[in-house]
Protein backbone atom coordinates (compact mmCIF):
# COMPACT_ATOMS: atom_id res chain seq x y z
CA UNK A 1 0.00 0.00 0.00
CA UNK A 2 1.59 3.38 -1.12
CA UNK A 3 0.60 6.83 0.59
CA UNK A 4 -0.28 9.47 -1.89
CA UNK A 5 -0.02 13.40 -0.94
CA UNK A 6 -4.01 13.88 -0.93
CA UNK A 7 -3.58 10.80 2.11
CA UNK A 8 -1.18 12.83 4.06
CA UNK A 9 -2.93 15.72 4.11
CA UNK A 10 -6.09 14.59 5.35
CA UNK A 11 -4.01 12.74 8.35
CA UNK A 12 -5.03 14.59 11.66
CA UNK A 13 -2.07 14.15 13.25
CA UNK A 14 -3.67 15.66 16.82
CA UNK A 15 -5.40 12.33 17.30
CA UNK A 16 -2.21 9.90 16.01
CA UNK A 17 -3.09 9.63 12.53
CA UNK A 18 -6.54 7.66 13.70
CA UNK A 19 -9.54 7.83 12.02
CA UNK A 20 -12.96 6.91 13.11
CA UNK A 21 -15.45 4.69 10.73
CA UNK A 22 -19.43 4.24 11.71
CA UNK A 23 -22.53 3.23 10.68
CA UNK A 24 -25.72 4.60 12.98
CA UNK A 25 -28.75 3.26 12.87
CA UNK A 26 -31.38 5.58 13.83
CA UNK A 27 -34.86 3.39 14.26
CA UNK A 28 -37.02 6.67 15.20
CA UNK A 29 -36.14 8.99 12.17
CA UNK A 30 -35.84 5.59 10.32
CA UNK A 31 -32.27 6.28 8.91
CA UNK A 32 -29.26 4.69 8.29
CA UNK A 33 -25.85 7.15 8.45
CA UNK A 34 -21.84 6.58 7.47
CA UNK A 35 -19.64 8.76 9.20
CA UNK A 36 -16.30 9.18 8.99
CA UNK A 37 -14.31 10.75 11.94
CA UNK A 38 -17.80 12.51 12.77
CA UNK A 39 -18.50 13.96 9.08
CA UNK A 40 -21.93 12.37 7.79
CA UNK A 41 -21.02 10.61 4.51
CA UNK A 42 -24.06 9.27 3.31
CA UNK A 43 -27.68 8.84 4.64
CA UNK A 44 -30.47 6.23 3.67
CA UNK A 45 -34.02 6.51 5.00
CA UNK A 46 -36.86 4.40 4.28
CA UNK A 47 -40.81 3.92 5.57
CA UNK A 48 -39.32 0.82 6.84
CA UNK A 49 -37.59 0.07 9.58
CA UNK A 50 -36.78 -3.35 8.83
CA UNK A 51 -35.17 -2.91 5.16
CA UNK A 52 -32.80 -0.61 7.06
CA UNK A 53 -32.36 -3.35 10.17
CA UNK A 54 -31.12 -5.54 7.28
CA UNK A 55 -28.89 -3.05 5.47
CA UNK A 56 -27.21 -2.46 8.78
CA UNK A 57 -26.67 -5.67 8.82
CA UNK A 58 -25.29 -6.55 5.92
CA UNK A 59 -23.21 -3.53 6.18
CA UNK A 60 -21.77 -4.96 9.74
CA UNK A 61 -20.80 -8.22 7.79
CA UNK A 62 -19.13 -6.52 4.75
CA UNK A 63 -16.97 -4.79 7.07
CA UNK A 64 -16.30 -7.93 9.31
CA UNK A 65 -15.42 -10.22 5.73
CA UNK A 66 -12.84 -7.27 4.92
CA UNK A 67 -11.18 -7.08 8.25
CA UNK A 68 -10.73 -11.11 7.96
CA UNK A 69 -9.43 -10.96 4.62
CA UNK A 70 -6.88 -8.20 4.91
CA UNK A 71 -5.79 -10.07 7.69
CA UNK A 72 -4.92 -13.27 6.39
CA UNK A 73 -1.70 -14.11 4.73
CA UNK A 74 -0.61 -13.24 1.24
CA UNK A 75 0.59 -16.41 -0.39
Amino acid sequence: MSLHAADIERINFHKHGQETFSVELDQIKKSLTVKVNGEVRNTVTSPEVVDLDFKFEELLKVVKERFIKWREKKH
